[in-house]
């Protein structure tokens, strides 16, 4: 997070040569919101420009996204509360699937904090697609016992029998574009596109 922070506290940043985004990558969704949104949001708040936009991806693990997005809200405004905040406010927009927090005094001061969710989670998909594209290097009686144990045994279990490490799968399933035509991959790339204004690529 210090790492972060320094992008937005420092003008002579190499961030602020040409780059359109930064994305920062945070293992789980524990908390997500008390760890790493909120804390972005009270650091670039009313800092640099009227409005700073945030675009978080979320495992649903199976959960209910309209569910999800009241239980970030309600973080969002218990933490207002017990810090006793005053300087931004915050309202759910899009359906609660986006936060906007907002200066009472000048309106113009936003941050946006929009949330899409991938149904189950990151990993499931990439083993229950890994398992199909790698299938000639996995025998049946190993499939069925990796689809038998938690996820992410499953995919560190993948990850050894293809001989590669877990990040050389995400970035072939990136590569080789295992995931273009998924309904989620499609509404996360256009709305990532769509919310921070720029052009996405397929991959």
């Amino acid at each position: 997070m210090s790492d972060l922070f320094d992008i937005f506290r420092s003008d002579y940043h190499p961030f602020h040569r040409g780059y359109k985004c930064v994305i920062y990558g945070e293992g789980g969704k524990s908390k997500l919101f008390e760890r790493v949104v909120i804390p972005c949001v009270q650091e670039v708040f009313g800092r640099g420009g009227f409005q700073h936009h945030f675009f978080v991806i979320v495992d649903a693990d199976g959960a209910d996204p309209d569910h999800l997005c009241n239980t970030y809200y309600k973080a969002i405004t218990e933490n207002i509360c017990s810090r006793k905040i005053t300087r931004y406010s915050c309202r759910p927009q899009n359906d609660g699937s986006c936060h906007v927090f907002f200066s009472p005094r000048d309106e113009r001061y936003q941050c946006m904090v929009k949330t899409t969710h991938i149904p189950t989670s990151l990993e499931s998909e990439l083993v229950l697609t890994g398992l199909d594209k790698f299938q000639g290097h996995i025998t049946r009686k190993t499939k069925e016992r990796m689809l038998s144990v938690p996820i992410h045994d499953a995919l560190r279990s993948l990850s050894a029998h293809v001989e590669m490490t877990v990040e050389e799968i995400i970035k072939q399933s990136v590569n080789d574009e295992w995931f273009i035509d998924k309904p989620w991959f499609i509404e996360i790339n256009q709305g990532l596109g769509s919310f921070l204004g720029i052009e996405m690529h397929s991959h």
